[in-house]
């Protein structure tokens, strides 16, 4: 499985929000997907048809969040595609579970969930998420959600 960035001068108008009673991400407005590929607990959904990441959804606990001042990496705006073999209804992981740590920047409010690595290439998916991909992998997920 690849991941290719598309660059354009649209983002996805949806946000991520997390929910603190639920310990859980959630994407609003969410768009209609049918494959979840997992990272870590979290789903990324993406069409089946165009193969793009819409949305980012999942348990999360901030327990598993470690402190650490971030470099929130530069990126421009565009589409995060997902090139693979996929159906309907399909749910993927894509590397084992506890494989990646979640950084958390309480000044920014931003977190990583993977590497902060900076020699890498990183493209804005929605309002506030940024994709990181290195070798067409996804090694990271920076989110600056709206705390509920």
């Amino acid at each position: 499985m690849e991941f290719i960035i598309e660059m354009s001068n649209f983002v996805i108008q949806s946000k991520i929000v997390y929910l603190s009673n639920e310990y859980a991400f959630q994407t609003i407005p969410k768009l209609p997907t049918d494959v979840s590929l997992l990272f870590e607990n979290l789903c990324i959904n993406i069409s089946s048809d165009d193969k793009t990441v819409y949305s980012i959804d999942g348990y999360h606990p901030k327990t598993c969040w470690t402190e650490k001042e971030l470099i929130i990496p530069k990126c421009q705006v565009g589409k995060l595609i997902v090139n693979g073999n996929f159906e309907s209804g399909d749910v993927k992981r894509l590397a084992p579970i506890c494989t990646y740590q979640t950084f958390y920047d309480s000044k920014t409010g931003w977190l990583c969930i993977g590497t902060d690595e900076l020699n890498s290439t990183s493209v804005k998916i929605l309002n506030n998420v940024i994709a990181t991909i290195k070798n067409k992998k996804l090694i990271a997920l920076w989110l600056n959600p709206e705390l509920k």
